[in-house]
């Protein structure tokens, strides 16, 4: 079972959203700088732990007892292009992702990304809030071809969001490489 949350107000608390960033892109690494999307988030930006761990429903001892998970997760369910829902659930130690009732991935410790292609995903977010865009940039793969427009899309996206504009080359650089798939 589920615990649904409201997704706009959710969405308005900054906190959020430097937690969604910080979790959600597990291999975004710059090899330049040897500094990771979440070594650069805990430096430079700080959530609130108390709204985290009240957010995902954390416990002291939730990995000892269920490496993480609950039973029911505070989750959005999300209306994109033709019909199609996703579905995330925000664990203490993972997130879910479901398209259509159907599991898609999981930004977690044993990470399943890079599910959907440049073509779809641009397709299921093509209307609707520009929120949908970013709860599902994880899910995305690119090519090479791609990773261009796609860095200049999430630097778009960045301009609405509680990140300072000089870090928005970084962002957008690592969550492209992450993304890249081959």
């Amino acid at each position: 079972m589920r615990n649904l949350v409201d997704v706009e107000k959710t969405m308005e608390v900054s906190d959020f959203w430097i937690y969604f960033f910080a979790v959600n892109f597990p291999n975004a690494f710059d090899c330049d700088t040897e500094m990771s999307l979440v070594d650069m988030i805990e430096e430079k930006y700080s959530a609130s732990m108390d709204w985290v761990h009240t957010f995902t429903q954390y416990e002291e001892n939730i990995f000892k007892t269920s490496d993480g998970y609950i039973e029911n997760p505070n989750s959005f369910i999300i209306h994109l292009f033709n019909d199609n829902v996703l579905t995330i659930e925000f664990h203490p130690g993972d997130i879910y992702y479901f398209m259509n009732g159907e599991r898609l991935g999981c930004t977690g410790p044993h990470y399943f990304i890079h599910r959907i292609p440049l073509a779809y995903y641009n397709e299921l977010v093509s209307f609707g809030r520009w929120e949908n865009k970013v709860l599902l940039l994880p899910m995305v793969r690119i090519s090479k071809d791609e990773k261009e427009g796609f860095k200049n899309m999430i630097s778009e996206l960045l301009l609405k969001l509680p990140f300072n504009q000089e870090d928005y080359s970084f962002i957008s650089n690592v969550i492209a490489e992450n993304c890249l798939y081959e």
